[in-house]
């Protein structure tokens, strides 16, 4: 990069005296360091293996989370087999029976402790969006803000779940129809709002009592 800038510096110092190509270098290496410094905090917080039965599991084989910027390996993440996979569901039924029992008063507050985390942790969620996805800080902070709003907008709607009471076609009955938790679900995310979209399916899913896996 500092190279980059002493040949480009050449062509228009002319027109740009006060062009510092030292002070460009030095905030060059101040923010390499810095994005150094990220990489070891997300090494050392973030959980890079699968989740399974409330416990994280580790696998043999890993796969690279890359820098976009530099290619650089952010981490080594665990990736499971399809074994694990059918582990992870059955884990997820077995909690069902039990799970799908919780009062809606009970979820909403799980809802939104979800939200105000996310929240709390803005900062630190958008940086590791921004070393992973190479999107713009600003833009990484805006998704957590996106992200968590799901979280908090499903946490009202979990106590608001409704249900349907008419009268039959033919006029001889009545109906009633009232929502109830079917099982596991199984939620695909894409790359490109790697926040947002995970809360967008899993908000939904807690309301209404779905075991997600």
């Amino acid at each position: 990069m500092c190279q980059l800038r002493k040949a480009a510096s050449s062509q228009f110092v002319a027109y740009s005296p006060r062009y510092s190509t030292v002070s460009n270098c030095r905030a060059d290496s101040v923010r390499l360091t810095n994005m150094k410094n990220e990489l070891s905090k997300l090494n050392a917080s973030q959980p890079l293996d699968s989740l399974i039965a409330g416990k994280w599991i580790t696998h043999k084989s890993k796969v690279s989370v890359t820098n976009p910027v530099d290619g650089s390996t952010l981490a080594q993440v665990s990736s499971a087999t399809p074994d694990d996979c059918l582990s992870a569901v059955d884990a997820a039924q077995n909690a069902f029976a039990s799970w799908k029992l919780t009062a809606p008063r009970a979820r909403a507050e799980i809802l939104r402790k979800s939200f105000e985390i996310m929240i709390s942790e803005q900062e630190s969620l958008a940086r590791l969006i921004t070393l992973e996805n190479g999107k713009v800080l600003s833009d990484a902070r805006a998704e957590v803000a996106y992200a968590a709003e799901f979280f908090r907008w499903f946490s009202e709607e979990a106590v608001r779940i409704d249900g349907d009471y008419r009268r039959a076609p033919g006029g001889a009955n009545w109906l009633m129809v009232s929502r109830q938790p079917v099982g596991v679900a199984l939620l695909a995310t894409p790359w490109n709002f790697p926040a947002a979209m995970a809360t967008r399916k899993i908000g939904p899913h807690f309301r209404q009592v779905a075991q997600l896996y």
